[in-house]
């Protein structure tokens, strides 16, 4: 049933503008957390946009010239193609040269090394994995020591799991 809610129903809806918050508001929330310090902007800094969707958060991430790569990955390749679409239809003149890597990935099996990502947005999607302790364990694995995770879900309550991470 989600992969139908977030692959059909959706995506129309939020291009639609009738995202609750709306895409920008998301963003700002996001980046507000993520880049807190001075120190976590920066030419060498790399993020992960997890279960990207349409990739409207991952794509603001990459133009916003904080990072010096952004990868926006999900395991949809309806959302996937989605993002890439979006990227395509642009006309800012940078979009070739976007630091962006669209890729098809599991959240429970990350394809990065170990200790790479600067900041990881998880945005609203948390509920849609099937194990969220094994996805949490993998977003810890390739942050770096001292990076950021800015995880939301809009799904109350959601399992008991989720929450223990942030006790």
């Amino acid at each position: 049933f989600i992969s139908i809610l977030y692959e059909r129903v959706l995506p129309p809806l939020w291009s639609a503008g009738l995202r609750i918050g709306g895409p920008d508001e998301e963003y700002q929330n996001a980046m507000s957390y993520l880049l807190q310090e001075e120190g976590d902007r920066g030419e060498d800094k790399v993020a992960l946009d997890l279960s990207c969707g349409t990739g409207f958060v991952g794509i603001r991430m990459a133009k916003s010239g904080d990072f010096q790569h952004v990868f926006a990955l999900d395991y949809s390749r309806q959302m996937l193609n989605e993002a890439i679409a979006t990227v395509e239809r642009s006309s800012d003149t940078t979009k070739n040269n976007l630091p962006l890597s669209i890729i098809r990935g599991d959240a429970g099996r990350l394809p990065f090394k170990d200790g790479v990502m600067d900041a990881v947005h998880w945005g609203a999607a948390m509920h849609c994995v099937p194990d969220a302790e094994l996805a949490m364990k993998e977003v810890y694995r390739v942050l770096k020591p001292g990076g950021k995770v800015y995880a939301t879900t809009f799904l109350r309550p959601f399992p008991d799991v989720v929450f223990r991470f942030f006790d």
